[in-house]
C-alpha cells in the first residue's frame, strides 16, 4: 500500500535509547535527555545517513523546545538533517490544515494533560480524547487493534477535523482504514507520519 510505496529504495538503520516508563516523574523524563539521543545519533551517523529521527513522541508532553534541542543535537552528531515524531506530527497537522483534533494515546491523565496544553500552544485544539492510563512502554505495544479502534470510535461526532494517534508504540499504522471508519475522521498516525516526514526533510 502507501507505506510500501513510500519506503521503496529506502534503507533503515536503527538503534535505540532505553525507554521503559512514560510518566511525569523525574526518572521517566530523564530517559529523554539530549545526551542519550546525541550518543545514539553518533552511532548511526557512521553509516552516512540522509536524515535521522527520534521516533518517539516525548516532545508532545515535555515541550516542543525540548524536541528541537534533541533534533539539533542529533543533527550535529550524525552530520545530517534531523527531526522527531512530535515535530513530524506538528508539521503534518499544519500542512493538512488540521486545527481541531481528537487524540488517542495509551498514556495516563497527567501526560495527556501536558500533551493537550502543548498542542494548544502550537495552535492545535484537542476537542476529544481517549487514553488507556498506561505507563509501561512495553504494555503500549501489547494493545491490540480492536482496543485502539474502540478508543477511536468514542471520538466520533466530536467536531474534530482529524484523529491523532499519538504514540509510536501503538500498533495503529496497519489499521488506519478501520480507525477512519469507526471515527469518521482522517487518521494521523505517529508511526506513518514520522516515516513520511523523515523521508521528506
Amino acid at each position: 500500500g502507501k507505506l510500501a510505496t513510500l519506503t521503496e529504495g529506502v534503507t533503515l538503520h536503527v538503534t535505540r535509547v532505553r525507554v521503559t516508563e512514560v510518566s511525569l516523574s523525574a526518572e521517566a523524563s530523564a530517559q529523554f535527555d539530549v545526551e542519550p539521543m546525541r550518543a545514539a545519533a553518533a552511532l548511526l551517523g557512521d553509516v552516512g545517513l540522509d536524515s535521522i529521527v527520534w521516533a518517539g513522541t516525548s516532545g508532545a508532553w515535555l515541550g516542543i523546545a525540548h524536541d528541537r534541542s534533541i533534533a539539533e543535537a542529533m543533527s550535529l552528531a550524525a552530520a545530517t538533517k534531523a527531526t522527531t515524531s512530535t515535530l513530524a506530527m506538528l508539521d503534518g497537522c499544519r500542512s493538512s490544515g488540521f486545527a481541531r483534533v481528537a487524540l488517542v494515546t495509551p498514556y495516563v491523565d497527567e501526560v495527556v494533560g501536558r500533551i493537550i496544553t502543548n498542542l494548544g500552544v502550537q495552535g492545535i485544539e484537542v476537542v476529544a480524547e481517549q487514553h488507556l492510563g498506561l505507563t509501561d512502554n512495553h504494555a503500549f505495544g501489547q494493545v491490540g487493534p480492536q482496543e485502539i479502534c474502540g478508543l477511536a470510535a468514542r471520538c466520533a461526532g466530536s467536531g474534530a477535523e482529524a484523529l491523532l494517534v499519538l504514540c509510536t508504540n501503538l500498533r495503529a499504522a496497519s489499521h488506519t482504514a478501520e480507525l477512519e471508519q469507526v471515527s469518521g475522521l482522517p487518521v494521523i498516525d505517529s508511526v506513518v507520519l514520522t516515516l513520511a516526514h523523515t523521508l521528506a526533510i
